[in-house]
């Protein structure tokens, strides 16, 4: 949920994300996986995505995809993971924060936003 901006989240260069990562934590030790990303992603006039922040300020010709989340707006996902019926798994998602500037070199920047974990089964 969008609750506490004005805007679309994320806002700024189009580079930026968030990253919703969904984990199941089976009782055998392993991990599923998931996730969904939220941005905004430009294309030039040959249609490919610009990656870099000047390629999109200055090669912009069409918006190819935006699934940003609108101020006061609310998203529901589902995530679907194959684990046996009654069988005790753990669930946790975190949301998180992704933008790689070129500043001297590409360095990530990652801030986690939000973060729950649930327990289901036995």
């Amino acid at each position: 949920a969008n609750v506490g901006s004005g805007h679309m989240i994320p806002t700024g260069v189009p580079n930026r994300e968030v990253v919703l990562q969904v984990d199941a934590r089976r009782a055998a030790g392993t991990v599923l996986h998931q996730e969904k990303s939220y941005r905004k992603v430009l294309v030039g006039a040959d249609g490919k995505p610009l990656l870099l922040d000047y390629e999109a300020f200055l090669f912009a010709r069409a918006v190819l995809s935006d699934n940003r989340i609108g101020p006061k707006e609310s998203r529901r996902e589902t995530f679907r993971f194959n684990t046996e019926p009654g069988e005790r798994v753990e669930v946790s998602a975190t949301a998180v924060y992704q933008y790689m500037p070129l500043v001297i070199d590409r360095r990530p920047m990652v801030v986690t936003l939000a973060s729950d974990s649930r327990t289901s089964g036995k």
